[in-house]
């Protein structure tokens, strides 16, 4: 459940280009997920999932994904996305995402599910200690 005050430790800022609208102006609902991607790709970066994946072929794959549309983004805008890790569980780890234009006020929010996932041998893969310790430092808590 996300919180209106609760601790993102992982934000970026893009902003709206022409091509990012529907025809009414709007962003469009696509866009909300690629800035998810992006702030998780950053995210996956910090906690050193990317480097597992290239150097052990350990990494991530998108299991879920959602948006919940709050209010609309219109051009121009910068927006803010905010992540944060919100459980771990044996082999996979649940995220939550927060988007606000420049107003301050929270347009979207979003959660996924990554999978820890071996493509050496294609299948799910057990959360490596490294990458839960890494979470946990970065989230500054312990998950159960």
């Amino acid at each position: 459940m996300h919180m209106k005050n609760s601790n993102y430790p992982v934000k970026i800022e893009m902003s709206l280009v022409w091509g990012d609208l529907d025809p009414h102006y709007h962003l469009n609902n696509v866009n909300y997920f690629r800035f998810f991607e992006a702030v998780r790709v950053i995210y996956f970066e910090k906690i050193g999932l990317l480097e597992m994946q290239r150097m052990e072929g350990i990494g991530s794959i998108l299991k879920e994904t959602s948006c919940s549309f709050v209010k609309s983004v219109t051009y121009p805008d910068t927006v803010t996305v905010k992540a944060r890790c919100s459980g771990i569980r044996t082999s996979s780890f649940s995220m939550e995402f927060v988007l606000s234009g420049q107003d301050g006020e929270t347009a979207a929010l979003g959660t996924s599910v990554t999978v820890i996932f071996d493509y050496n041998s294609k299948s799910k893969h057990p959360m490596p200690e490294s990458i839960r310790a890494a979470i946990e430092k970065l989230e500054n808590k312990k998950f159960s």
